[in-house]
């Protein structure tokens, strides 16, 4: 069977897909999309509960993941500077955008359907740096008008959330920013969610996979990805470097963080654990989950199915559904970060996001802080993390360096007035 390009008309978003699926990629993707995790253990000098075996039974879903991974990452080297992004559709199918027929041409397959779209991938990231930038600026207008946005390859838009989209509006002109690049949705208001703040009400309410932060009053957050020297989390939980954390149900202290990214409106730390405390990087089987080892960085698309694992609720699970995301309070915003449609809850802060056994990111913020569940929650990628800290993440087979080509974090940093191109043949 011959595949097809799709063109989609200026400003429409339908879902005339071209293609056939591929067997093998529907596969692969609906067990990557099964092989959620739980949470990974922790092991500590004395330990005798048992967390450093796998219990259940190990899962390995890397040959599945990668093929996903590997057809995702080859599309966007392929497409090139047209490139618009990836996704997973409802039906499993890979979707891969781009400005250019021509270079879609060479993508499109039984296995991966390719669509025509107005603007690429980093046009759409250029909107987002510009507009990160203006809320840089003392005299913002954009932290009293939106709650944050993302880019939606899906869309191939740049979603802005507000209530006020005259004023936005009038916002984009002044800085620069195509309109036509930008699609305005309601505003989500959110919270960062670390746990109780005395160490005794979290040991007892929680009990596993926690860390705290001293001395007293201390704040309680989930564990995110163990890295070799110590484990990587969030830095809203800790902001100070220095300060001395402990583990949940282990006495005393047990490190100190040695890095933070607070101050760079980058919502991550890293824990240096003093010897010989380590962190276990197997997932052990709860919630009806079997045993998962850690096992790489690959970068799920936008539609894969994921799940996190902390504190509060545990093993949840959803959908990527943006990336590149500036949330949060926009007058201490989070950059860069990977939007999702999880449950998380105060107390899962920190807590690390998989992608069958592939880390994704860590915990930031969530829509609900009342003990409900968060219909839309973020995370901070783990890639550039690891990249920043200049630290591997630890895998039963050894350290795993970060990619040499993830998705970047936008920065504060002048940016450049975008404006909107032109679909090319």
């Amino acid at each position: 069977m011959q595949a097809t390009v799709v063109r989609r008309p200026s400003g429409s978003f339908g879902d005339g897909y071209s293609a056939t699926r591929s067997v093998w990629l529907a596969v692969a993707l609906a067990m990557a999309g099964l092989v959620c995790v739980a949470a990974w253990s922790l092991t500590s000098p004395g330990s005798d509960d048992g967390s450093s075996t796998v219990v259940g039974g190990v899962v390995d879903s890397s040959p599945e993941i990668a093929a996903v991974a590997t057809a995702s990452r080859d599309a966007r080297v392929a497409v090139g500077e047209s490139f618009a992004g990836t996704w997973v559709d409802d039906g499993g199918q890979l979707q891969v955008a781009g400005t250019s027929v021509d270079a879609l041409a060479g993508v499109a397959s039984d296995a991966v359907s390719a669509q025509v779209v107005e603007f690429s991938l980093s046009q759409l990231n250029a909107a987002v740096d510009v507009l990160n930038a203006d809320l840089s600026a003392p005299d913002s207008r954009l932290r009293a008008l939106s709650t944050g946005w993302s880019v939606n390859v899906i869309e191939n838009r740049v979603d802005v959330e507000t209530a006020d989209q005259g004023s936005v509006a009038d916002v984009l002109r002044s800085v620069g920013v195509d309109e036509r690049l930008v699609r305005f949705v309601p505003p989500v208001e959110r919270q960062t969610l670390q746990g109780p703040d005395s160490r005794e009400e979290f040991d007892g309410h929680f009990g596993w996979s926690g860390w705290w932060s001293g001395p007293s009053p201390a704040s309680g957050c989930s564990m995110g990805a163990p890295v070799v020297g110590g484990f990587v989390s969030a830095a809203h939980c800790l902001i100070e470097t220095g300060t001395l954390v402990g583990f949940v149900g282990t006495p005393g202290t047990v490190g100190q963080v040695e890095q933070s990214l607070y101050n760079e409106n980058i919502d991550g730390l890293f824990v240096r654990l003093d010897a010989p405390h380590t962190v276990d990087p197997v997932v052990p089987a709860i919630q009806g989950g079997a045993a998962i080892p850690i096992l790489g960085l690959a970068e799920a698309p936008v539609g894969a199915e994921v799940c996190k694992i902390g504190l509060a609720t545990g093993r949840t699970c959803g959908k990527i559904t943006a990336r590149n995301s500036t949330v949060g309070d926009l007058n201490h915003p989070y950059i860069g970060q990977i939007t999702t449609d999880i449950c998380a809850v105060p107390g899962d802060s920190g807590g690390i996001l998989m992608w069958g056994n592939q880390v994704q990111g860590v915990v930031s913020t969530g829509n609900r802080n009342d003990g409900t569940c968060s219909t839309t929650s973020e995370f901070t990628p783990i890639n550039p993390l690891l990249d920043r800290f200049n630290v591997d993440l630890m895998t039963p087979n050894g350290p795993v360096p970060h990619l040499d080509n993830y998705e970047p974090i936008s920065t504060f940093e002048e940016a450049v007035p975008t404006l909107g191109g032109e679909t090319s043949a």
